[in-house]
């Protein structure tokens, strides 16, 4: 279990989560996914996640590197809804979890009062865990600066990588393998594509590798192309937003930051044996003047399964247990 931690006017709990695949807490309906404030990203919880349990209760995740769902979506619980980092305002990798009442937003704490004295908060703390969680999902662990043992890699320039619009290539010892290819945001459409040779049927946690150079873009989309495997005539496809601006070095609210080059969960899938399966990378951000980098892309044998709502996305979770 990661470590937690909590101070005096903290509405929440920082859990110590490097780059790690974030689940929800319970199922429920997306109420905010996206930049806690769109002008300024160093703010807040930057790039964040809510859920509206359909109980009284919402959980907010915070300080994400990436977001698997968006407004509206149904998740079950334990569904990877995204990815930690340190969006916002925070001084380094780790994910800000709260739990608020409606309608008011008033934060509690989810493992209740135990002080001595009378619960000093607003609203009645009470222990909200259950002893034994509905569903468990395994999968490895893809957020540090190597590639993952076993893994499927893709590579930038190589075998099963493609592209269309205008890149540019450059060469630093950081990369995989030593190149990048990146390109500007806001001009013409221009597209990477990652196309692996998957050896067997089954579910792969795939993990795109963000380097330290040329990669400035807040909002970049990776579109990654599945098989339903309940209708295995049936491809997904599910975009995932991921921030490149707060990995590596940058200047953060409380002074410069550096998390190093880092693989980044976008989810889990299930991918037929072949070359069916793919993950798109668009410059269309929505953004001028930042880049996009294309290096490396790994897919990794996950235990466990998958949900697919009615929206397509595989979020995690038990492939058995529907919300």
């Amino acid at each position: 279990m990661a470590r937690l931690s909590c101070y005096d006017g903290h509405n929440g709990y920082d859990l110590d989560m490097a780059f790690e695949p974030v689940l929800s807490t319970a199922s429920g309906q997306v109420i905010r996914a996206g930049w806690f404030n769109a002008v300024n990203h160093n703010s807040s919880l930057g790039l964040w996640v809510a859920i509206d349990h359909g109980n009284g209760l919402i959980s907010a995740y915070g300080h994400l590197s990436a977001i698997l769902v968006a407004d509206g979506d149904r998740v079950g619980t334990q569904w990877q809804i995204g990815t930690s980092g340190t969006t916002g305002a925070s001084t380094g990798p780790h994910l800000h979890m709260s739990i608020y009442y409606q309608p008011s937003w008033n934060v509690t704490d989810p493992f209740g009062w135990s002080g001595r004295g009378r619960d000093p908060n607003i609203v009645r703390d009470r222990y909200l865990w259950v002893d034994t969680p509905a569903t468990r999902l395994v999968v490895p662990y893809l957020g540090g600066s190597r590639v993952y043992p076993g893994a499927i890699l893709v590579d930038d320039g190589a075998r099963g990588w493609s592209s269309t619009g205008a890149w540019r290539s450059d060469f630093f010892r950081t990369n995989i393998r030593g190149d990048v290819h990146w390109t500007n945001t806001g001009g013409a459409r221009a597209t990477a594509t990652w196309r692996p040779t998957i050896p067997a049927d089954g579910y792969y946690e795939v993990g795109v590798y963000v380097n330290d150079t040329h990669a400035t873009s807040s909002w970049v989309p990776y579109t990654i192309y599945s098989i339903n495997p309940a209708n295995p005539g049936l491809t997904i496809a599910h975009t995932v937003r991921l921030d490149e601006s707060h990995i590596g070095i940058f200047g953060g609210p409380f002074g410069t930051v550096n998390t190093g080059t880092r693989w980044v969960s976008l989810g889990t899938y299930y991918f037929r044996r072949g070359t069916t399966g793919s993950v798109v990378l668009s410059n269309m951000t929505g953004e001028s003047g930042t880049q996009i980098a294309a290096d490396g892309m790994e897919f990794v044998p996950a235990a466990g399964g998958s949900n697919a709502p009615s929206g397509g996305a595989y979020l995690g979770g038990n492939i058995n247990v529907q919300p």
